[in-house]
């Protein structure tokens, strides 16, 4: 071989090289700024790329996204009378997955299916179709998530895919294991569950699960402890919707990175999280081996990792198909069991009772207006807001700070994202999800309460 042909083939090599060193930090930067780095889109708050795309194709469809919505509940509910019809029919997996045809699955779409017609048209009851209940469920979450889905799943590979994980999860690899017992190359996920929505942060979550990136263990301890609510969205429900003054609030929020860290510490190590296996997806067998770390031994991975990226075509194709299994599998039960527990929450006494013993145990730790912070405790089971609509109406601002430094660390709501987790491929079921709920409240209210007295709020 001449010396030309020598040269062609070393500038073509190292042109790939270039390509694929291009790919990685485009990607990588795309994924940082879809996922995890707020900034000022537009001018406005500080908020992710993705938020600021989802925000701004919603203003522009206005009343579509609705009927978008009810749609969805149409094709959900027939499509699963006509899985039941022809059971005996060989169907696609696709269909399998998006039409399952349980007694209890019928149900469930069919009472989907009526809230979101009489709340659409403005029919029936009040308490059924109010925007504290059916009307939240179905024309203020259901549009969000109808985009959010479907953009995060089609952008996610930006993220988890173009070599991100491996160059940052090189980084902290000495560290990270041994204090939260999950994998280094997790930063990425736990920094953007904190950072993003935590709804739309179990995607990737599950993703990496079923690669066989994390075992069922090592993704429950991810959801659970890093999905908050978004910081860009931190000071509006503290500061704006319960009232907690603005001096306050760079306290509330290194309280509540206080808590992810000491509370994933504690929970990691106990049950139910230590009661879950701490096995691969089918079996799926670890693909990333952990070693010393370091910068040079992250890039060689983000390199290796970026050679397997998908095509813009591909990422949309699979995108597409995740985010319609998505509508149809998880948002009949977010309209049916969130309306049910937030009709519960608003117009009947049960949390009010189910607090009653806490009273005195909250009094004895030195909590203010205790009667009334109890019961807010346990409304962020049923969705996220009701604790800081609930610190709107306390007096005490050390009150206050402690229901919105709980409100931001649960993130375990039944109306939204403890429904996704539960029927995710992440072993989180309700009961479970439940006694996490529980431990996360307790961990966040001593913070909390800690932290308010340490820097002297008035009670």
């Amino acid at each position: 071989m001449d010396n030309k042909a020598i040269n062609n083939e070393t500038t073509a090599s190292q042109k790939k090289e270039g390509g694929i060193i291009g790919k990685l930090i485009v990607g990588s930067i795309l994924g940082l700024l879809l996922f995890c780095i707020p900034l000022p889109w537009g001018g406005g708050a500080s908020k992710m790329l993705l938020s600021f795309i989802k925000e701004s194709i919603e203003e522009a469809t206005g009343r579509i996204l609705p009927t978008v919505a009810l749609t969805i509940m149409v094709l959900s509910f027939v499509g699963t009378l006509y899985a039941l019809a022809t059971k005996k029919k060989k169907h696609s997996d696709f269909f399998n997955d998006c039409f399952s045809p349980s007694a209890l699955n019928i149900i469930v779409r069919a009472a989907a299916l009526a809230i979101s017609i009489l709340v659409y048209f403005n029919l029936g009851p009040q308490w059924l179709i109010s925007e504290d209940t059916g009307g939240l469920m179905f024309m203020d979450l259901m549009p969000s998530l109808i985009l959010f889905f479907f953009l995060g799943t089609v952008l996610l590979p930006f993220l988890t895919d173009f070599g991100l994980m491996e160059l940052a999860g090189s980084l902290v690899e000495r560290f990270f294991r041994p204090l939260f017992r999950i994998p280094a190359r997790s930063v990425v996920l736990c920094l953007s569950a904190w950072f993003g929505s935590g709804t739309v942060q179990l995607l990737p979550i599950e993703s990496e699960y079923k690669k066989g990136y994390l075992t069922g263990r090592e993704a429950s301890i991810i959801c659970i402890g890093f999905c908050t609510i978004p910081y860009g969205a931190m000071m509006a429900y503290s500061c704006g919707i319960s009232g907690l003054e603005d001096r306050y609030f760079f306290g509330m929020f290194l309280a509540t990175v206080l808590v992810a860290i000491v509370g994933v510490a504690i929970m990691c190590r106990i049950p139910p999280l230590t009661l879950i296996p701490d096995t691969y997806f089918e079996g799926e067998k670890k693909i990333y081996e952990e070693g010393k770390g370091g910068i040079v031994q992250g890039f060689n991975r983000a390199y290796d990792k970026v050679k397997t990226a998908p095509s813009l075509g591909g990422m949309l194709k699979h995108g597409f198909s995740v985010a319609v299994t998505l509508y149809f599998e998880v948002f009949p039960l977010i309209i049916a069991l969130g309306t049910l527990v937030t009709v519960l929450a608003g117009y009947t006494p049960i949390f009010d009772w189910v607090a009653i013993p806490f009273v005195p145990i909250l009094e004895a730790i030195g909590v203010p207006e205790a009667s009334s912070v109890a019961p807010a405790l346990f409304t962020g089971f049923a969705d996220l807001l009701l604790p800081f609509i609930t610190a709107a109406s306390i007096e005490s601002q050390l009150a206050t700070f402690i229901l919105c430094v709980v409100g931001v660390s649960q993130v375990i709501c039944m109306t939204e994202t403890g429904l996704v987790m539960s029927k995710s491929a992440v072993p989180l079921n309700i009961g479970k999800l439940f006694i996490i709920f529980l431990e996360k409240t307790v961990v966040a209210l001593l913070i909390g309460l800690l932290v308010g007295r340490l820097m002297g709020i008035p009670a």
